[in-house]
């Protein structure tokens, strides 16, 4: 069965010891401080997605209740005609406090759950 065929069977099924694959939140509103909402089913891979930055913001995980030893989560932000920072707040552990976003850039941030908070392994910010 060719790689692709096995994925597609994966997604459908949706089943992990009784959590699923993955779970998307797409354009989070933005607002100065945001505690984000607890995923409606357990999964592996978490990915957010946050609509245009119009300011600077902190991101907080306030409930990590859901969320088990090597859950994986990938953050994406798009700042505005201005500069932005993205603050680690609650739960979130990083090497660097802030992403800086220079104006209307992309930035990404890999994240994995470790010892009950979620650990930042990799950010970067990139050209829109």
């Amino acid at each position: 069965m060719p790689f692709n065929d096995l994925y597609q069977a994966a997604t459908e099924n949706n089943s992990y010891e009784g959590k699923g694959i993955r779970t998307l939140l797409p354009s989070i509103p933005y607002a100065a401080a945001i505690a984000l909402p607890i995923p409606a089913r357990r999964a592996f891979l978490h990915m957010l997605d946050f609509a245009l930055l119009t300011g600077a913001l902190t991101l907080n995980i306030a409930d990590v209740t859901r969320y088990q030893e090597g859950d994986e989560m990938y953050l994406s932000f798009v700042a505005d005609a201005t500069g932005r920072t993205i603050t680690w707040g609650t739960n979130i552990r990083a090497a660097a406090a802030t992403l800086v976003l220079g104006v209307s850039q992309v930035g990404l941030a890999h994240a994995k759950f470790i010892n009950a908070k979620w650990t930042i392994v990799a950010q970067v910010a990139s050209a829109a």
